[in-house]
């Protein structure tokens, strides 16, 4: 998977900078956003040197003060760069874009991003308690959710409830990663029970739809419960086969990786070791593709 990541990585640099020869053949000056957006680029393939490349030579193309998206993706990287003394790299590069351009809402989002990832959630804390009272306008559902992620990340659990139960009351709108990253994390830590009311406000939610990840998360949810529960195979299978059709039903793909990793994850767990069998003779029995294999 790795290995794939890199090779695409590469093409997709390898692209960018044949597209940028031709441009400098043409003698065209490319405009700030366009900067911004190969940045971009650079930053989803994690090529952060690329990226940190790119800010350090707009002078060179005719960029001679950047614009608040190119200070915004320069700090993103940093926010994201796994380097000694990261929190002070960040501040740095936020005290210059403050003294460079106006902070917006992605601005503030990246500093946050920045302080989660470097461990100081009290200074995320922080950032977006002055915000609300200076610019409440800019903190936005990504920030908050930033900020919550974090905390998940850190394992704080009461902590990201509170502020969670606080943010809905402010209208905060999850979206699917959340509620998935939400409920692995409540699974991981044996609180089924929370897992389910999560779950439930998830269902409720007309915003979101759930997906093959939350499904797969939900049939997790499911059989902890029953093992909870004691029931026997005979009571599970129909229900777990009932929890597929309702993954068809809501249009969601049974596709061969997300069932192989379900019946994997089954097959290591002794206690439930003959669901995953059960289960992958079912599927035999469908319109799965024959190469279809559990991995032991």
């Amino acid at each position: 998977m790795r290995s794939a990541h890199l090779g695409r990585s590469g093409l997709a640099n390898t692209q960018i900078e044949n597209n940028l020869k031709n441009v400098a053949k043409q003698g065209v000056n490319l405009s700030a956003d366009i900067w911004a957006y190969i940045m971009r680029i650079h930053i989803i393939s994690k090529n952060f040197p690329a990226a940190v490349n790119v800010f350090s030579k707009l002078g060179e193309h005719g960029v001679s003060k950047p614009s608040v998206e190119l200070w915004n993706e320069l700090l993103s990287v940093h926010s994201k760069l796994n380097t000694p003394h990261k929190k002070q790299r960040v501040e740095s590069v936020w005290k210059l874009l403050q003294q460079a351009v106006t902070p917006n809402a992605d601005s503030y989002l990246y500093l946050i991003q920045g302080y989660v990832l470097s461990g100081n959630l009290d200074d995320a804390l922080k950032t977006i308690g002055d915000l609300k009272m200076t610019k409440p306008d800019l903190v936005d559902d990504k920030i908050k959710q930033a900020l919550l992620v974090g905390l998940l990340n850190a394992k704080k659990l009461p902590e990201a409830e509170k502020l969670f139960q606080l943010y809905l009351k402010e209208g905060f709108q999850p979206n699917i990663k959340f509620y998935n990253k939400y409920l692995t994390i409540l699974l991981k830590n044996n609180q089924s029970d929370n897992a389910t009311k999560l779950f439930d406000m998830l269902t409720a939610d007309k915003n979101v739809k759930p997906d093959a990840a939350t499904w797969t998360l939900i049939i997790d949810l499911f059989l902890r419960r029953a093992s909870k529960a004691g029931k026997d195979d005979s009571d599970v299978m129909p229900q777990l086969i009932n929890l597929l059709d309702l993954m068809k039903k809501d249009s969601v793909a049974l596709n061969q990786s997300t069932m192989t990793m379900l019946i994997h994850n089954l097959l290591q767990d002794n206690g439930k070791k003959q669901i995953g069998l059960k289960l992958y003779e079912h599927l035999k029995s469908q319109d799965f593709p024959r190469r279809f294999k559990p991995r032991y």
